[in-house]
């Protein structure tokens, strides 16, 4: 038997559970709230958040919320930085460990939403030596995509020029160095500087009515898919992919054939496919290996 379990996020807006007796101010209430509630991001543990808006989602007085937050607080499972609205939870990532290295790279867009601050800084070194404990994919992904979107050319040459130089150094990149920037940026298959897997993944979620978190993860590896195949931006991306799954739907099928769901579409590839403007698709050319694994899926 599995010693965890998932809990949807939009469990406490449920409007039956809302129904239900409220949770009466308590330590462990408050811990489960912080753990799984609406205001959590997309890194476990680790979001933006103020006290005055958790007490007032509770339904609890402040004076109540504080006796509460000071029980997690000095057993050491809460902290805060309250005039920054950072909120962290060390023992998150232990009940919701990444998936794979592709949600770990959504966690650094997520990051820029954290306002700077010692304890955000503090939360990264530990989420750090968490994913060296997973494996170095899990790492490396954390760090090589922990690089600034935007890479600014030094103003100062780096070597003092002559008293007189013949050329004046250029502030402005030329279009071989900007080209170079780019294709630094660029990381399996990510382009760091137009490419936000959390806002494209919100959006696709959005549009295509899908929640919780794995599909938001499923949303974020599709996106990310995309713009390695196409060569496009994160938010053209999310567009084409809502766009395709509309044509989808509204194509009539041949007779004896059946339409996939939208999480069934998503995870085989089914918006990897180009549609023209009479609704058809067109399959994108498929390398061997994955027409291999069609012909064991018995979809060939």
């Amino acid at each position: 038997m599995s010693r965890y379990r998932k809990v949807e996020v939009g469990t406490w807006t449920d409007d039956k559970f809302v129904a239900l007796s409220p949770m009466p101010p308590s330590g462990q209430g408050l811990w489960l709230y912080l753990l799984t509630g609406p205001h959590t991001s997309v890194i476990p543990g680790l979001c933006r958040v103020g006290r005055g808006s958790l007490a007032e989602s509770l339904g609890w007085t402040q004076e109540a919320f504080d006796k509460a937050f000071g029980e997690a607080f000095g057993k050491g499972m809460v902290e805060a930085d309250w005039k920054a609205c950072v909120l962290w939870l060390p023992n998150a990532l232990r009940h919701n460990p990444p998936a794979s290295p592709n949600v770990v790279r959504a966690w650094v867009t997520e990051l820029q939403f954290i306002p700077p601050c010692e304890l955000k800084d503090r939360a990264i070194s530990y989420i750090e030596e968490f994913l060296m404990q997973l494996g170095q994919h899990f790492a490396d992904a954390f760090r090589l995509n922990s690089v600034k979107p935007s890479v600014k050319p030094s103003v100062k040459p780096s070597v003092k020029p002559s008293v007189k130089p013949s050329v004046k150094p250029s502030v402005k990149p030329s279009p071989n160095q900007e080209s170079g920037i780019r294709n630094q940026e660029r990381e399996g298959n990510l382009l760091i500087g137009d490419f936000n897997p959390a806002e494209a993944s919100r959006k696709v979620q959005e549009e295509l009515g899908l929640s919780g978190q794995r599909m938001w993860v499923l949303a974020t590896e599709c996106v990310e898919k995309l713009v390695g195949a196409e060569k496009i931006s994160a938010t053209t991306a999310a567009e084409e992919i809502v766009r395709r799954w509309q044509a989808y739907e509204s194509t009539p099928l041949n007779g004896g054939s059946f339409k996939q769901g939208k999480k069934g579409w998503l995870e085989s590839g089914g918006y990897l496919k180009t549609c023209g403007a009479n609704g058809k698709t067109t399959p994108r050319a498929e390398n061997p290996g994955e027409v291999t694994r069609r012909i064991l899926r018995g979809e060939a």
